[in-house]
C-alpha cells in the first residue's frame, strides 16, 4: 500500500528519519533565537505540539520543531492534514502564541467577526497600532483577559463602546494642538476612556478650555496621568455639578 494512503489524520506519528520531511518555499526563515528557545524547552520536557504536514510530507507548520528535533536526535512527532498546505500555513501560523495582536484580528476578521473587521478599519483610518484600538474600542479595553478573548475570538465592540470610542478620538485629536503626540499615546487615551467612562458630565470643550490656560503632563501610570487630567479640567470651577472626578 502506498505510503501516502496510510497516513490518517486523526493520528499523531513519530519518527527519526528527518530527511522525509520536505520544507516549502515560503515557510518561515529560521530563527535562531527561537531555535535556542525551543531546543531548552524540548531537552526539558519533550515536544509536545506535533509539527503538522501534508501528505507529501511538506512541513505546514512546525519547521523549527523538527530542526530541534534533528539537532537533539530525539523522534519528530508530527501529524497529517488533508487541506490545502497554503490556507492551512496561513491558519496555522495566525493560531500561534507568538504571533502580533494584528495577526489575530486579521484572522477572526476572515472568519467573519464584525468586532475584528471593524478594529481593522479603524487602525487603517486612524494610524493607530492594534493595542491603542483596543484599548478604545473594545468592551473589556487591554489587559490579560482581552488577550485570551482576542485569541479565542470572543472580543466585541458593541454600539455603547463604538460611540465611547469615537468621542475619546475626537477629544484626543482635539488635544493634539496643545500636548503633541502624546495625545495618541496610549497612556493617555487609557487616563482618557476612564474619565469618559466615569462622568457623564464630561465635556471636551471644557477640557480644551483647560488646555489653553494649563500644561498636562502625561505620566506612565494611569492613575497619576487621570488625576493630571481632573486637576486640569477642574482648574477654578465653582460648580460641583460641573467638575468630574
Amino acid at each position: 500500500m502506498n505510503f501516502k494512503s496510510e497516513l490518517k489524520t486523526n493520528k499523531i506519528y513519530e519518527t527519526y528519519s528527518y530527511d522525509k520531511f520536505n520544507n516549502l518555499s515560503y515557510n518561515r526563515t529560521i530563527n535562531n533565537s527561537h531555535i535556542k528557545k525551543l531546543e531548552l524547552d524540548i531537552k526539558n520536557n519533550g515536544q509536545h505540539i506535533p509539527v503538522t504536514v501534508d501528505r507529501d510530507m511538506n512541513v505546514v507548520d512546525g519547521q523549527h520543531r523538527l530542526l530541534v528535533c534533528k539537532n537533539l536526535g530525539f523522534p519528530v512527532k508530527y501529524h497529517v492534514i488533508d487541506s490545502d498546505p497554503d490556507e492551512s500555513m496561513s491558519k496555522l501560523n495566525n493560531l500561534q502564541k507568538s504571533w502580533t495582536t494584528i495577526n489575530w484580528m486579521e484572522y477572526w476578521s476572515a472568519k467573519g467577526h464584525e468586532s475584528y473587521t471593524f478594529m481593522l478599519d479603524k487602525i487603517k483610518s486612524e494610524g493607530l497600532g492594534a493595542t491603542v484600538v483596543l484599548e478604545i474600542y473594545s468592551v473589556s479595553g487591554y489587559g490579560g483577559e482581552t488577550s485570551r478573548a482576542l485569541r479565542d475570538g470572543e472580543l466585541k465592540a458593541d454600539s455603547r463602546s463604538i460611540s465611547r470610542g469615537d468621542f475619546l478620538m475626537r477629544t484626543a485629536r482635539s488635544c493634539e494642538s496643545f500636548i503633541g503626540s502624546n495625545a495618541m499615546k496610549r497612556s493617555f487615551l487609557r487616563a482618557l476612556k476612564v474619565i469618559i467612562s466615569n462622568n457623564d458630565n464630561f465635556s471636551s470643550q471644557r477640557m480644551i478650555k483647560g488646555l489653553k490656560k494649563n500644561p498636562l503632563n502625561i505620566y506612565a501610570k494611569t492613575e497619576d496621568t487621570v488625576n493630571e487630567i481632573i486637576s486640569n479640567y477642574n482648574y477654578r470651577l465653582k460648580l460641583q455639578t460641573t467638575k468630574i472626578s
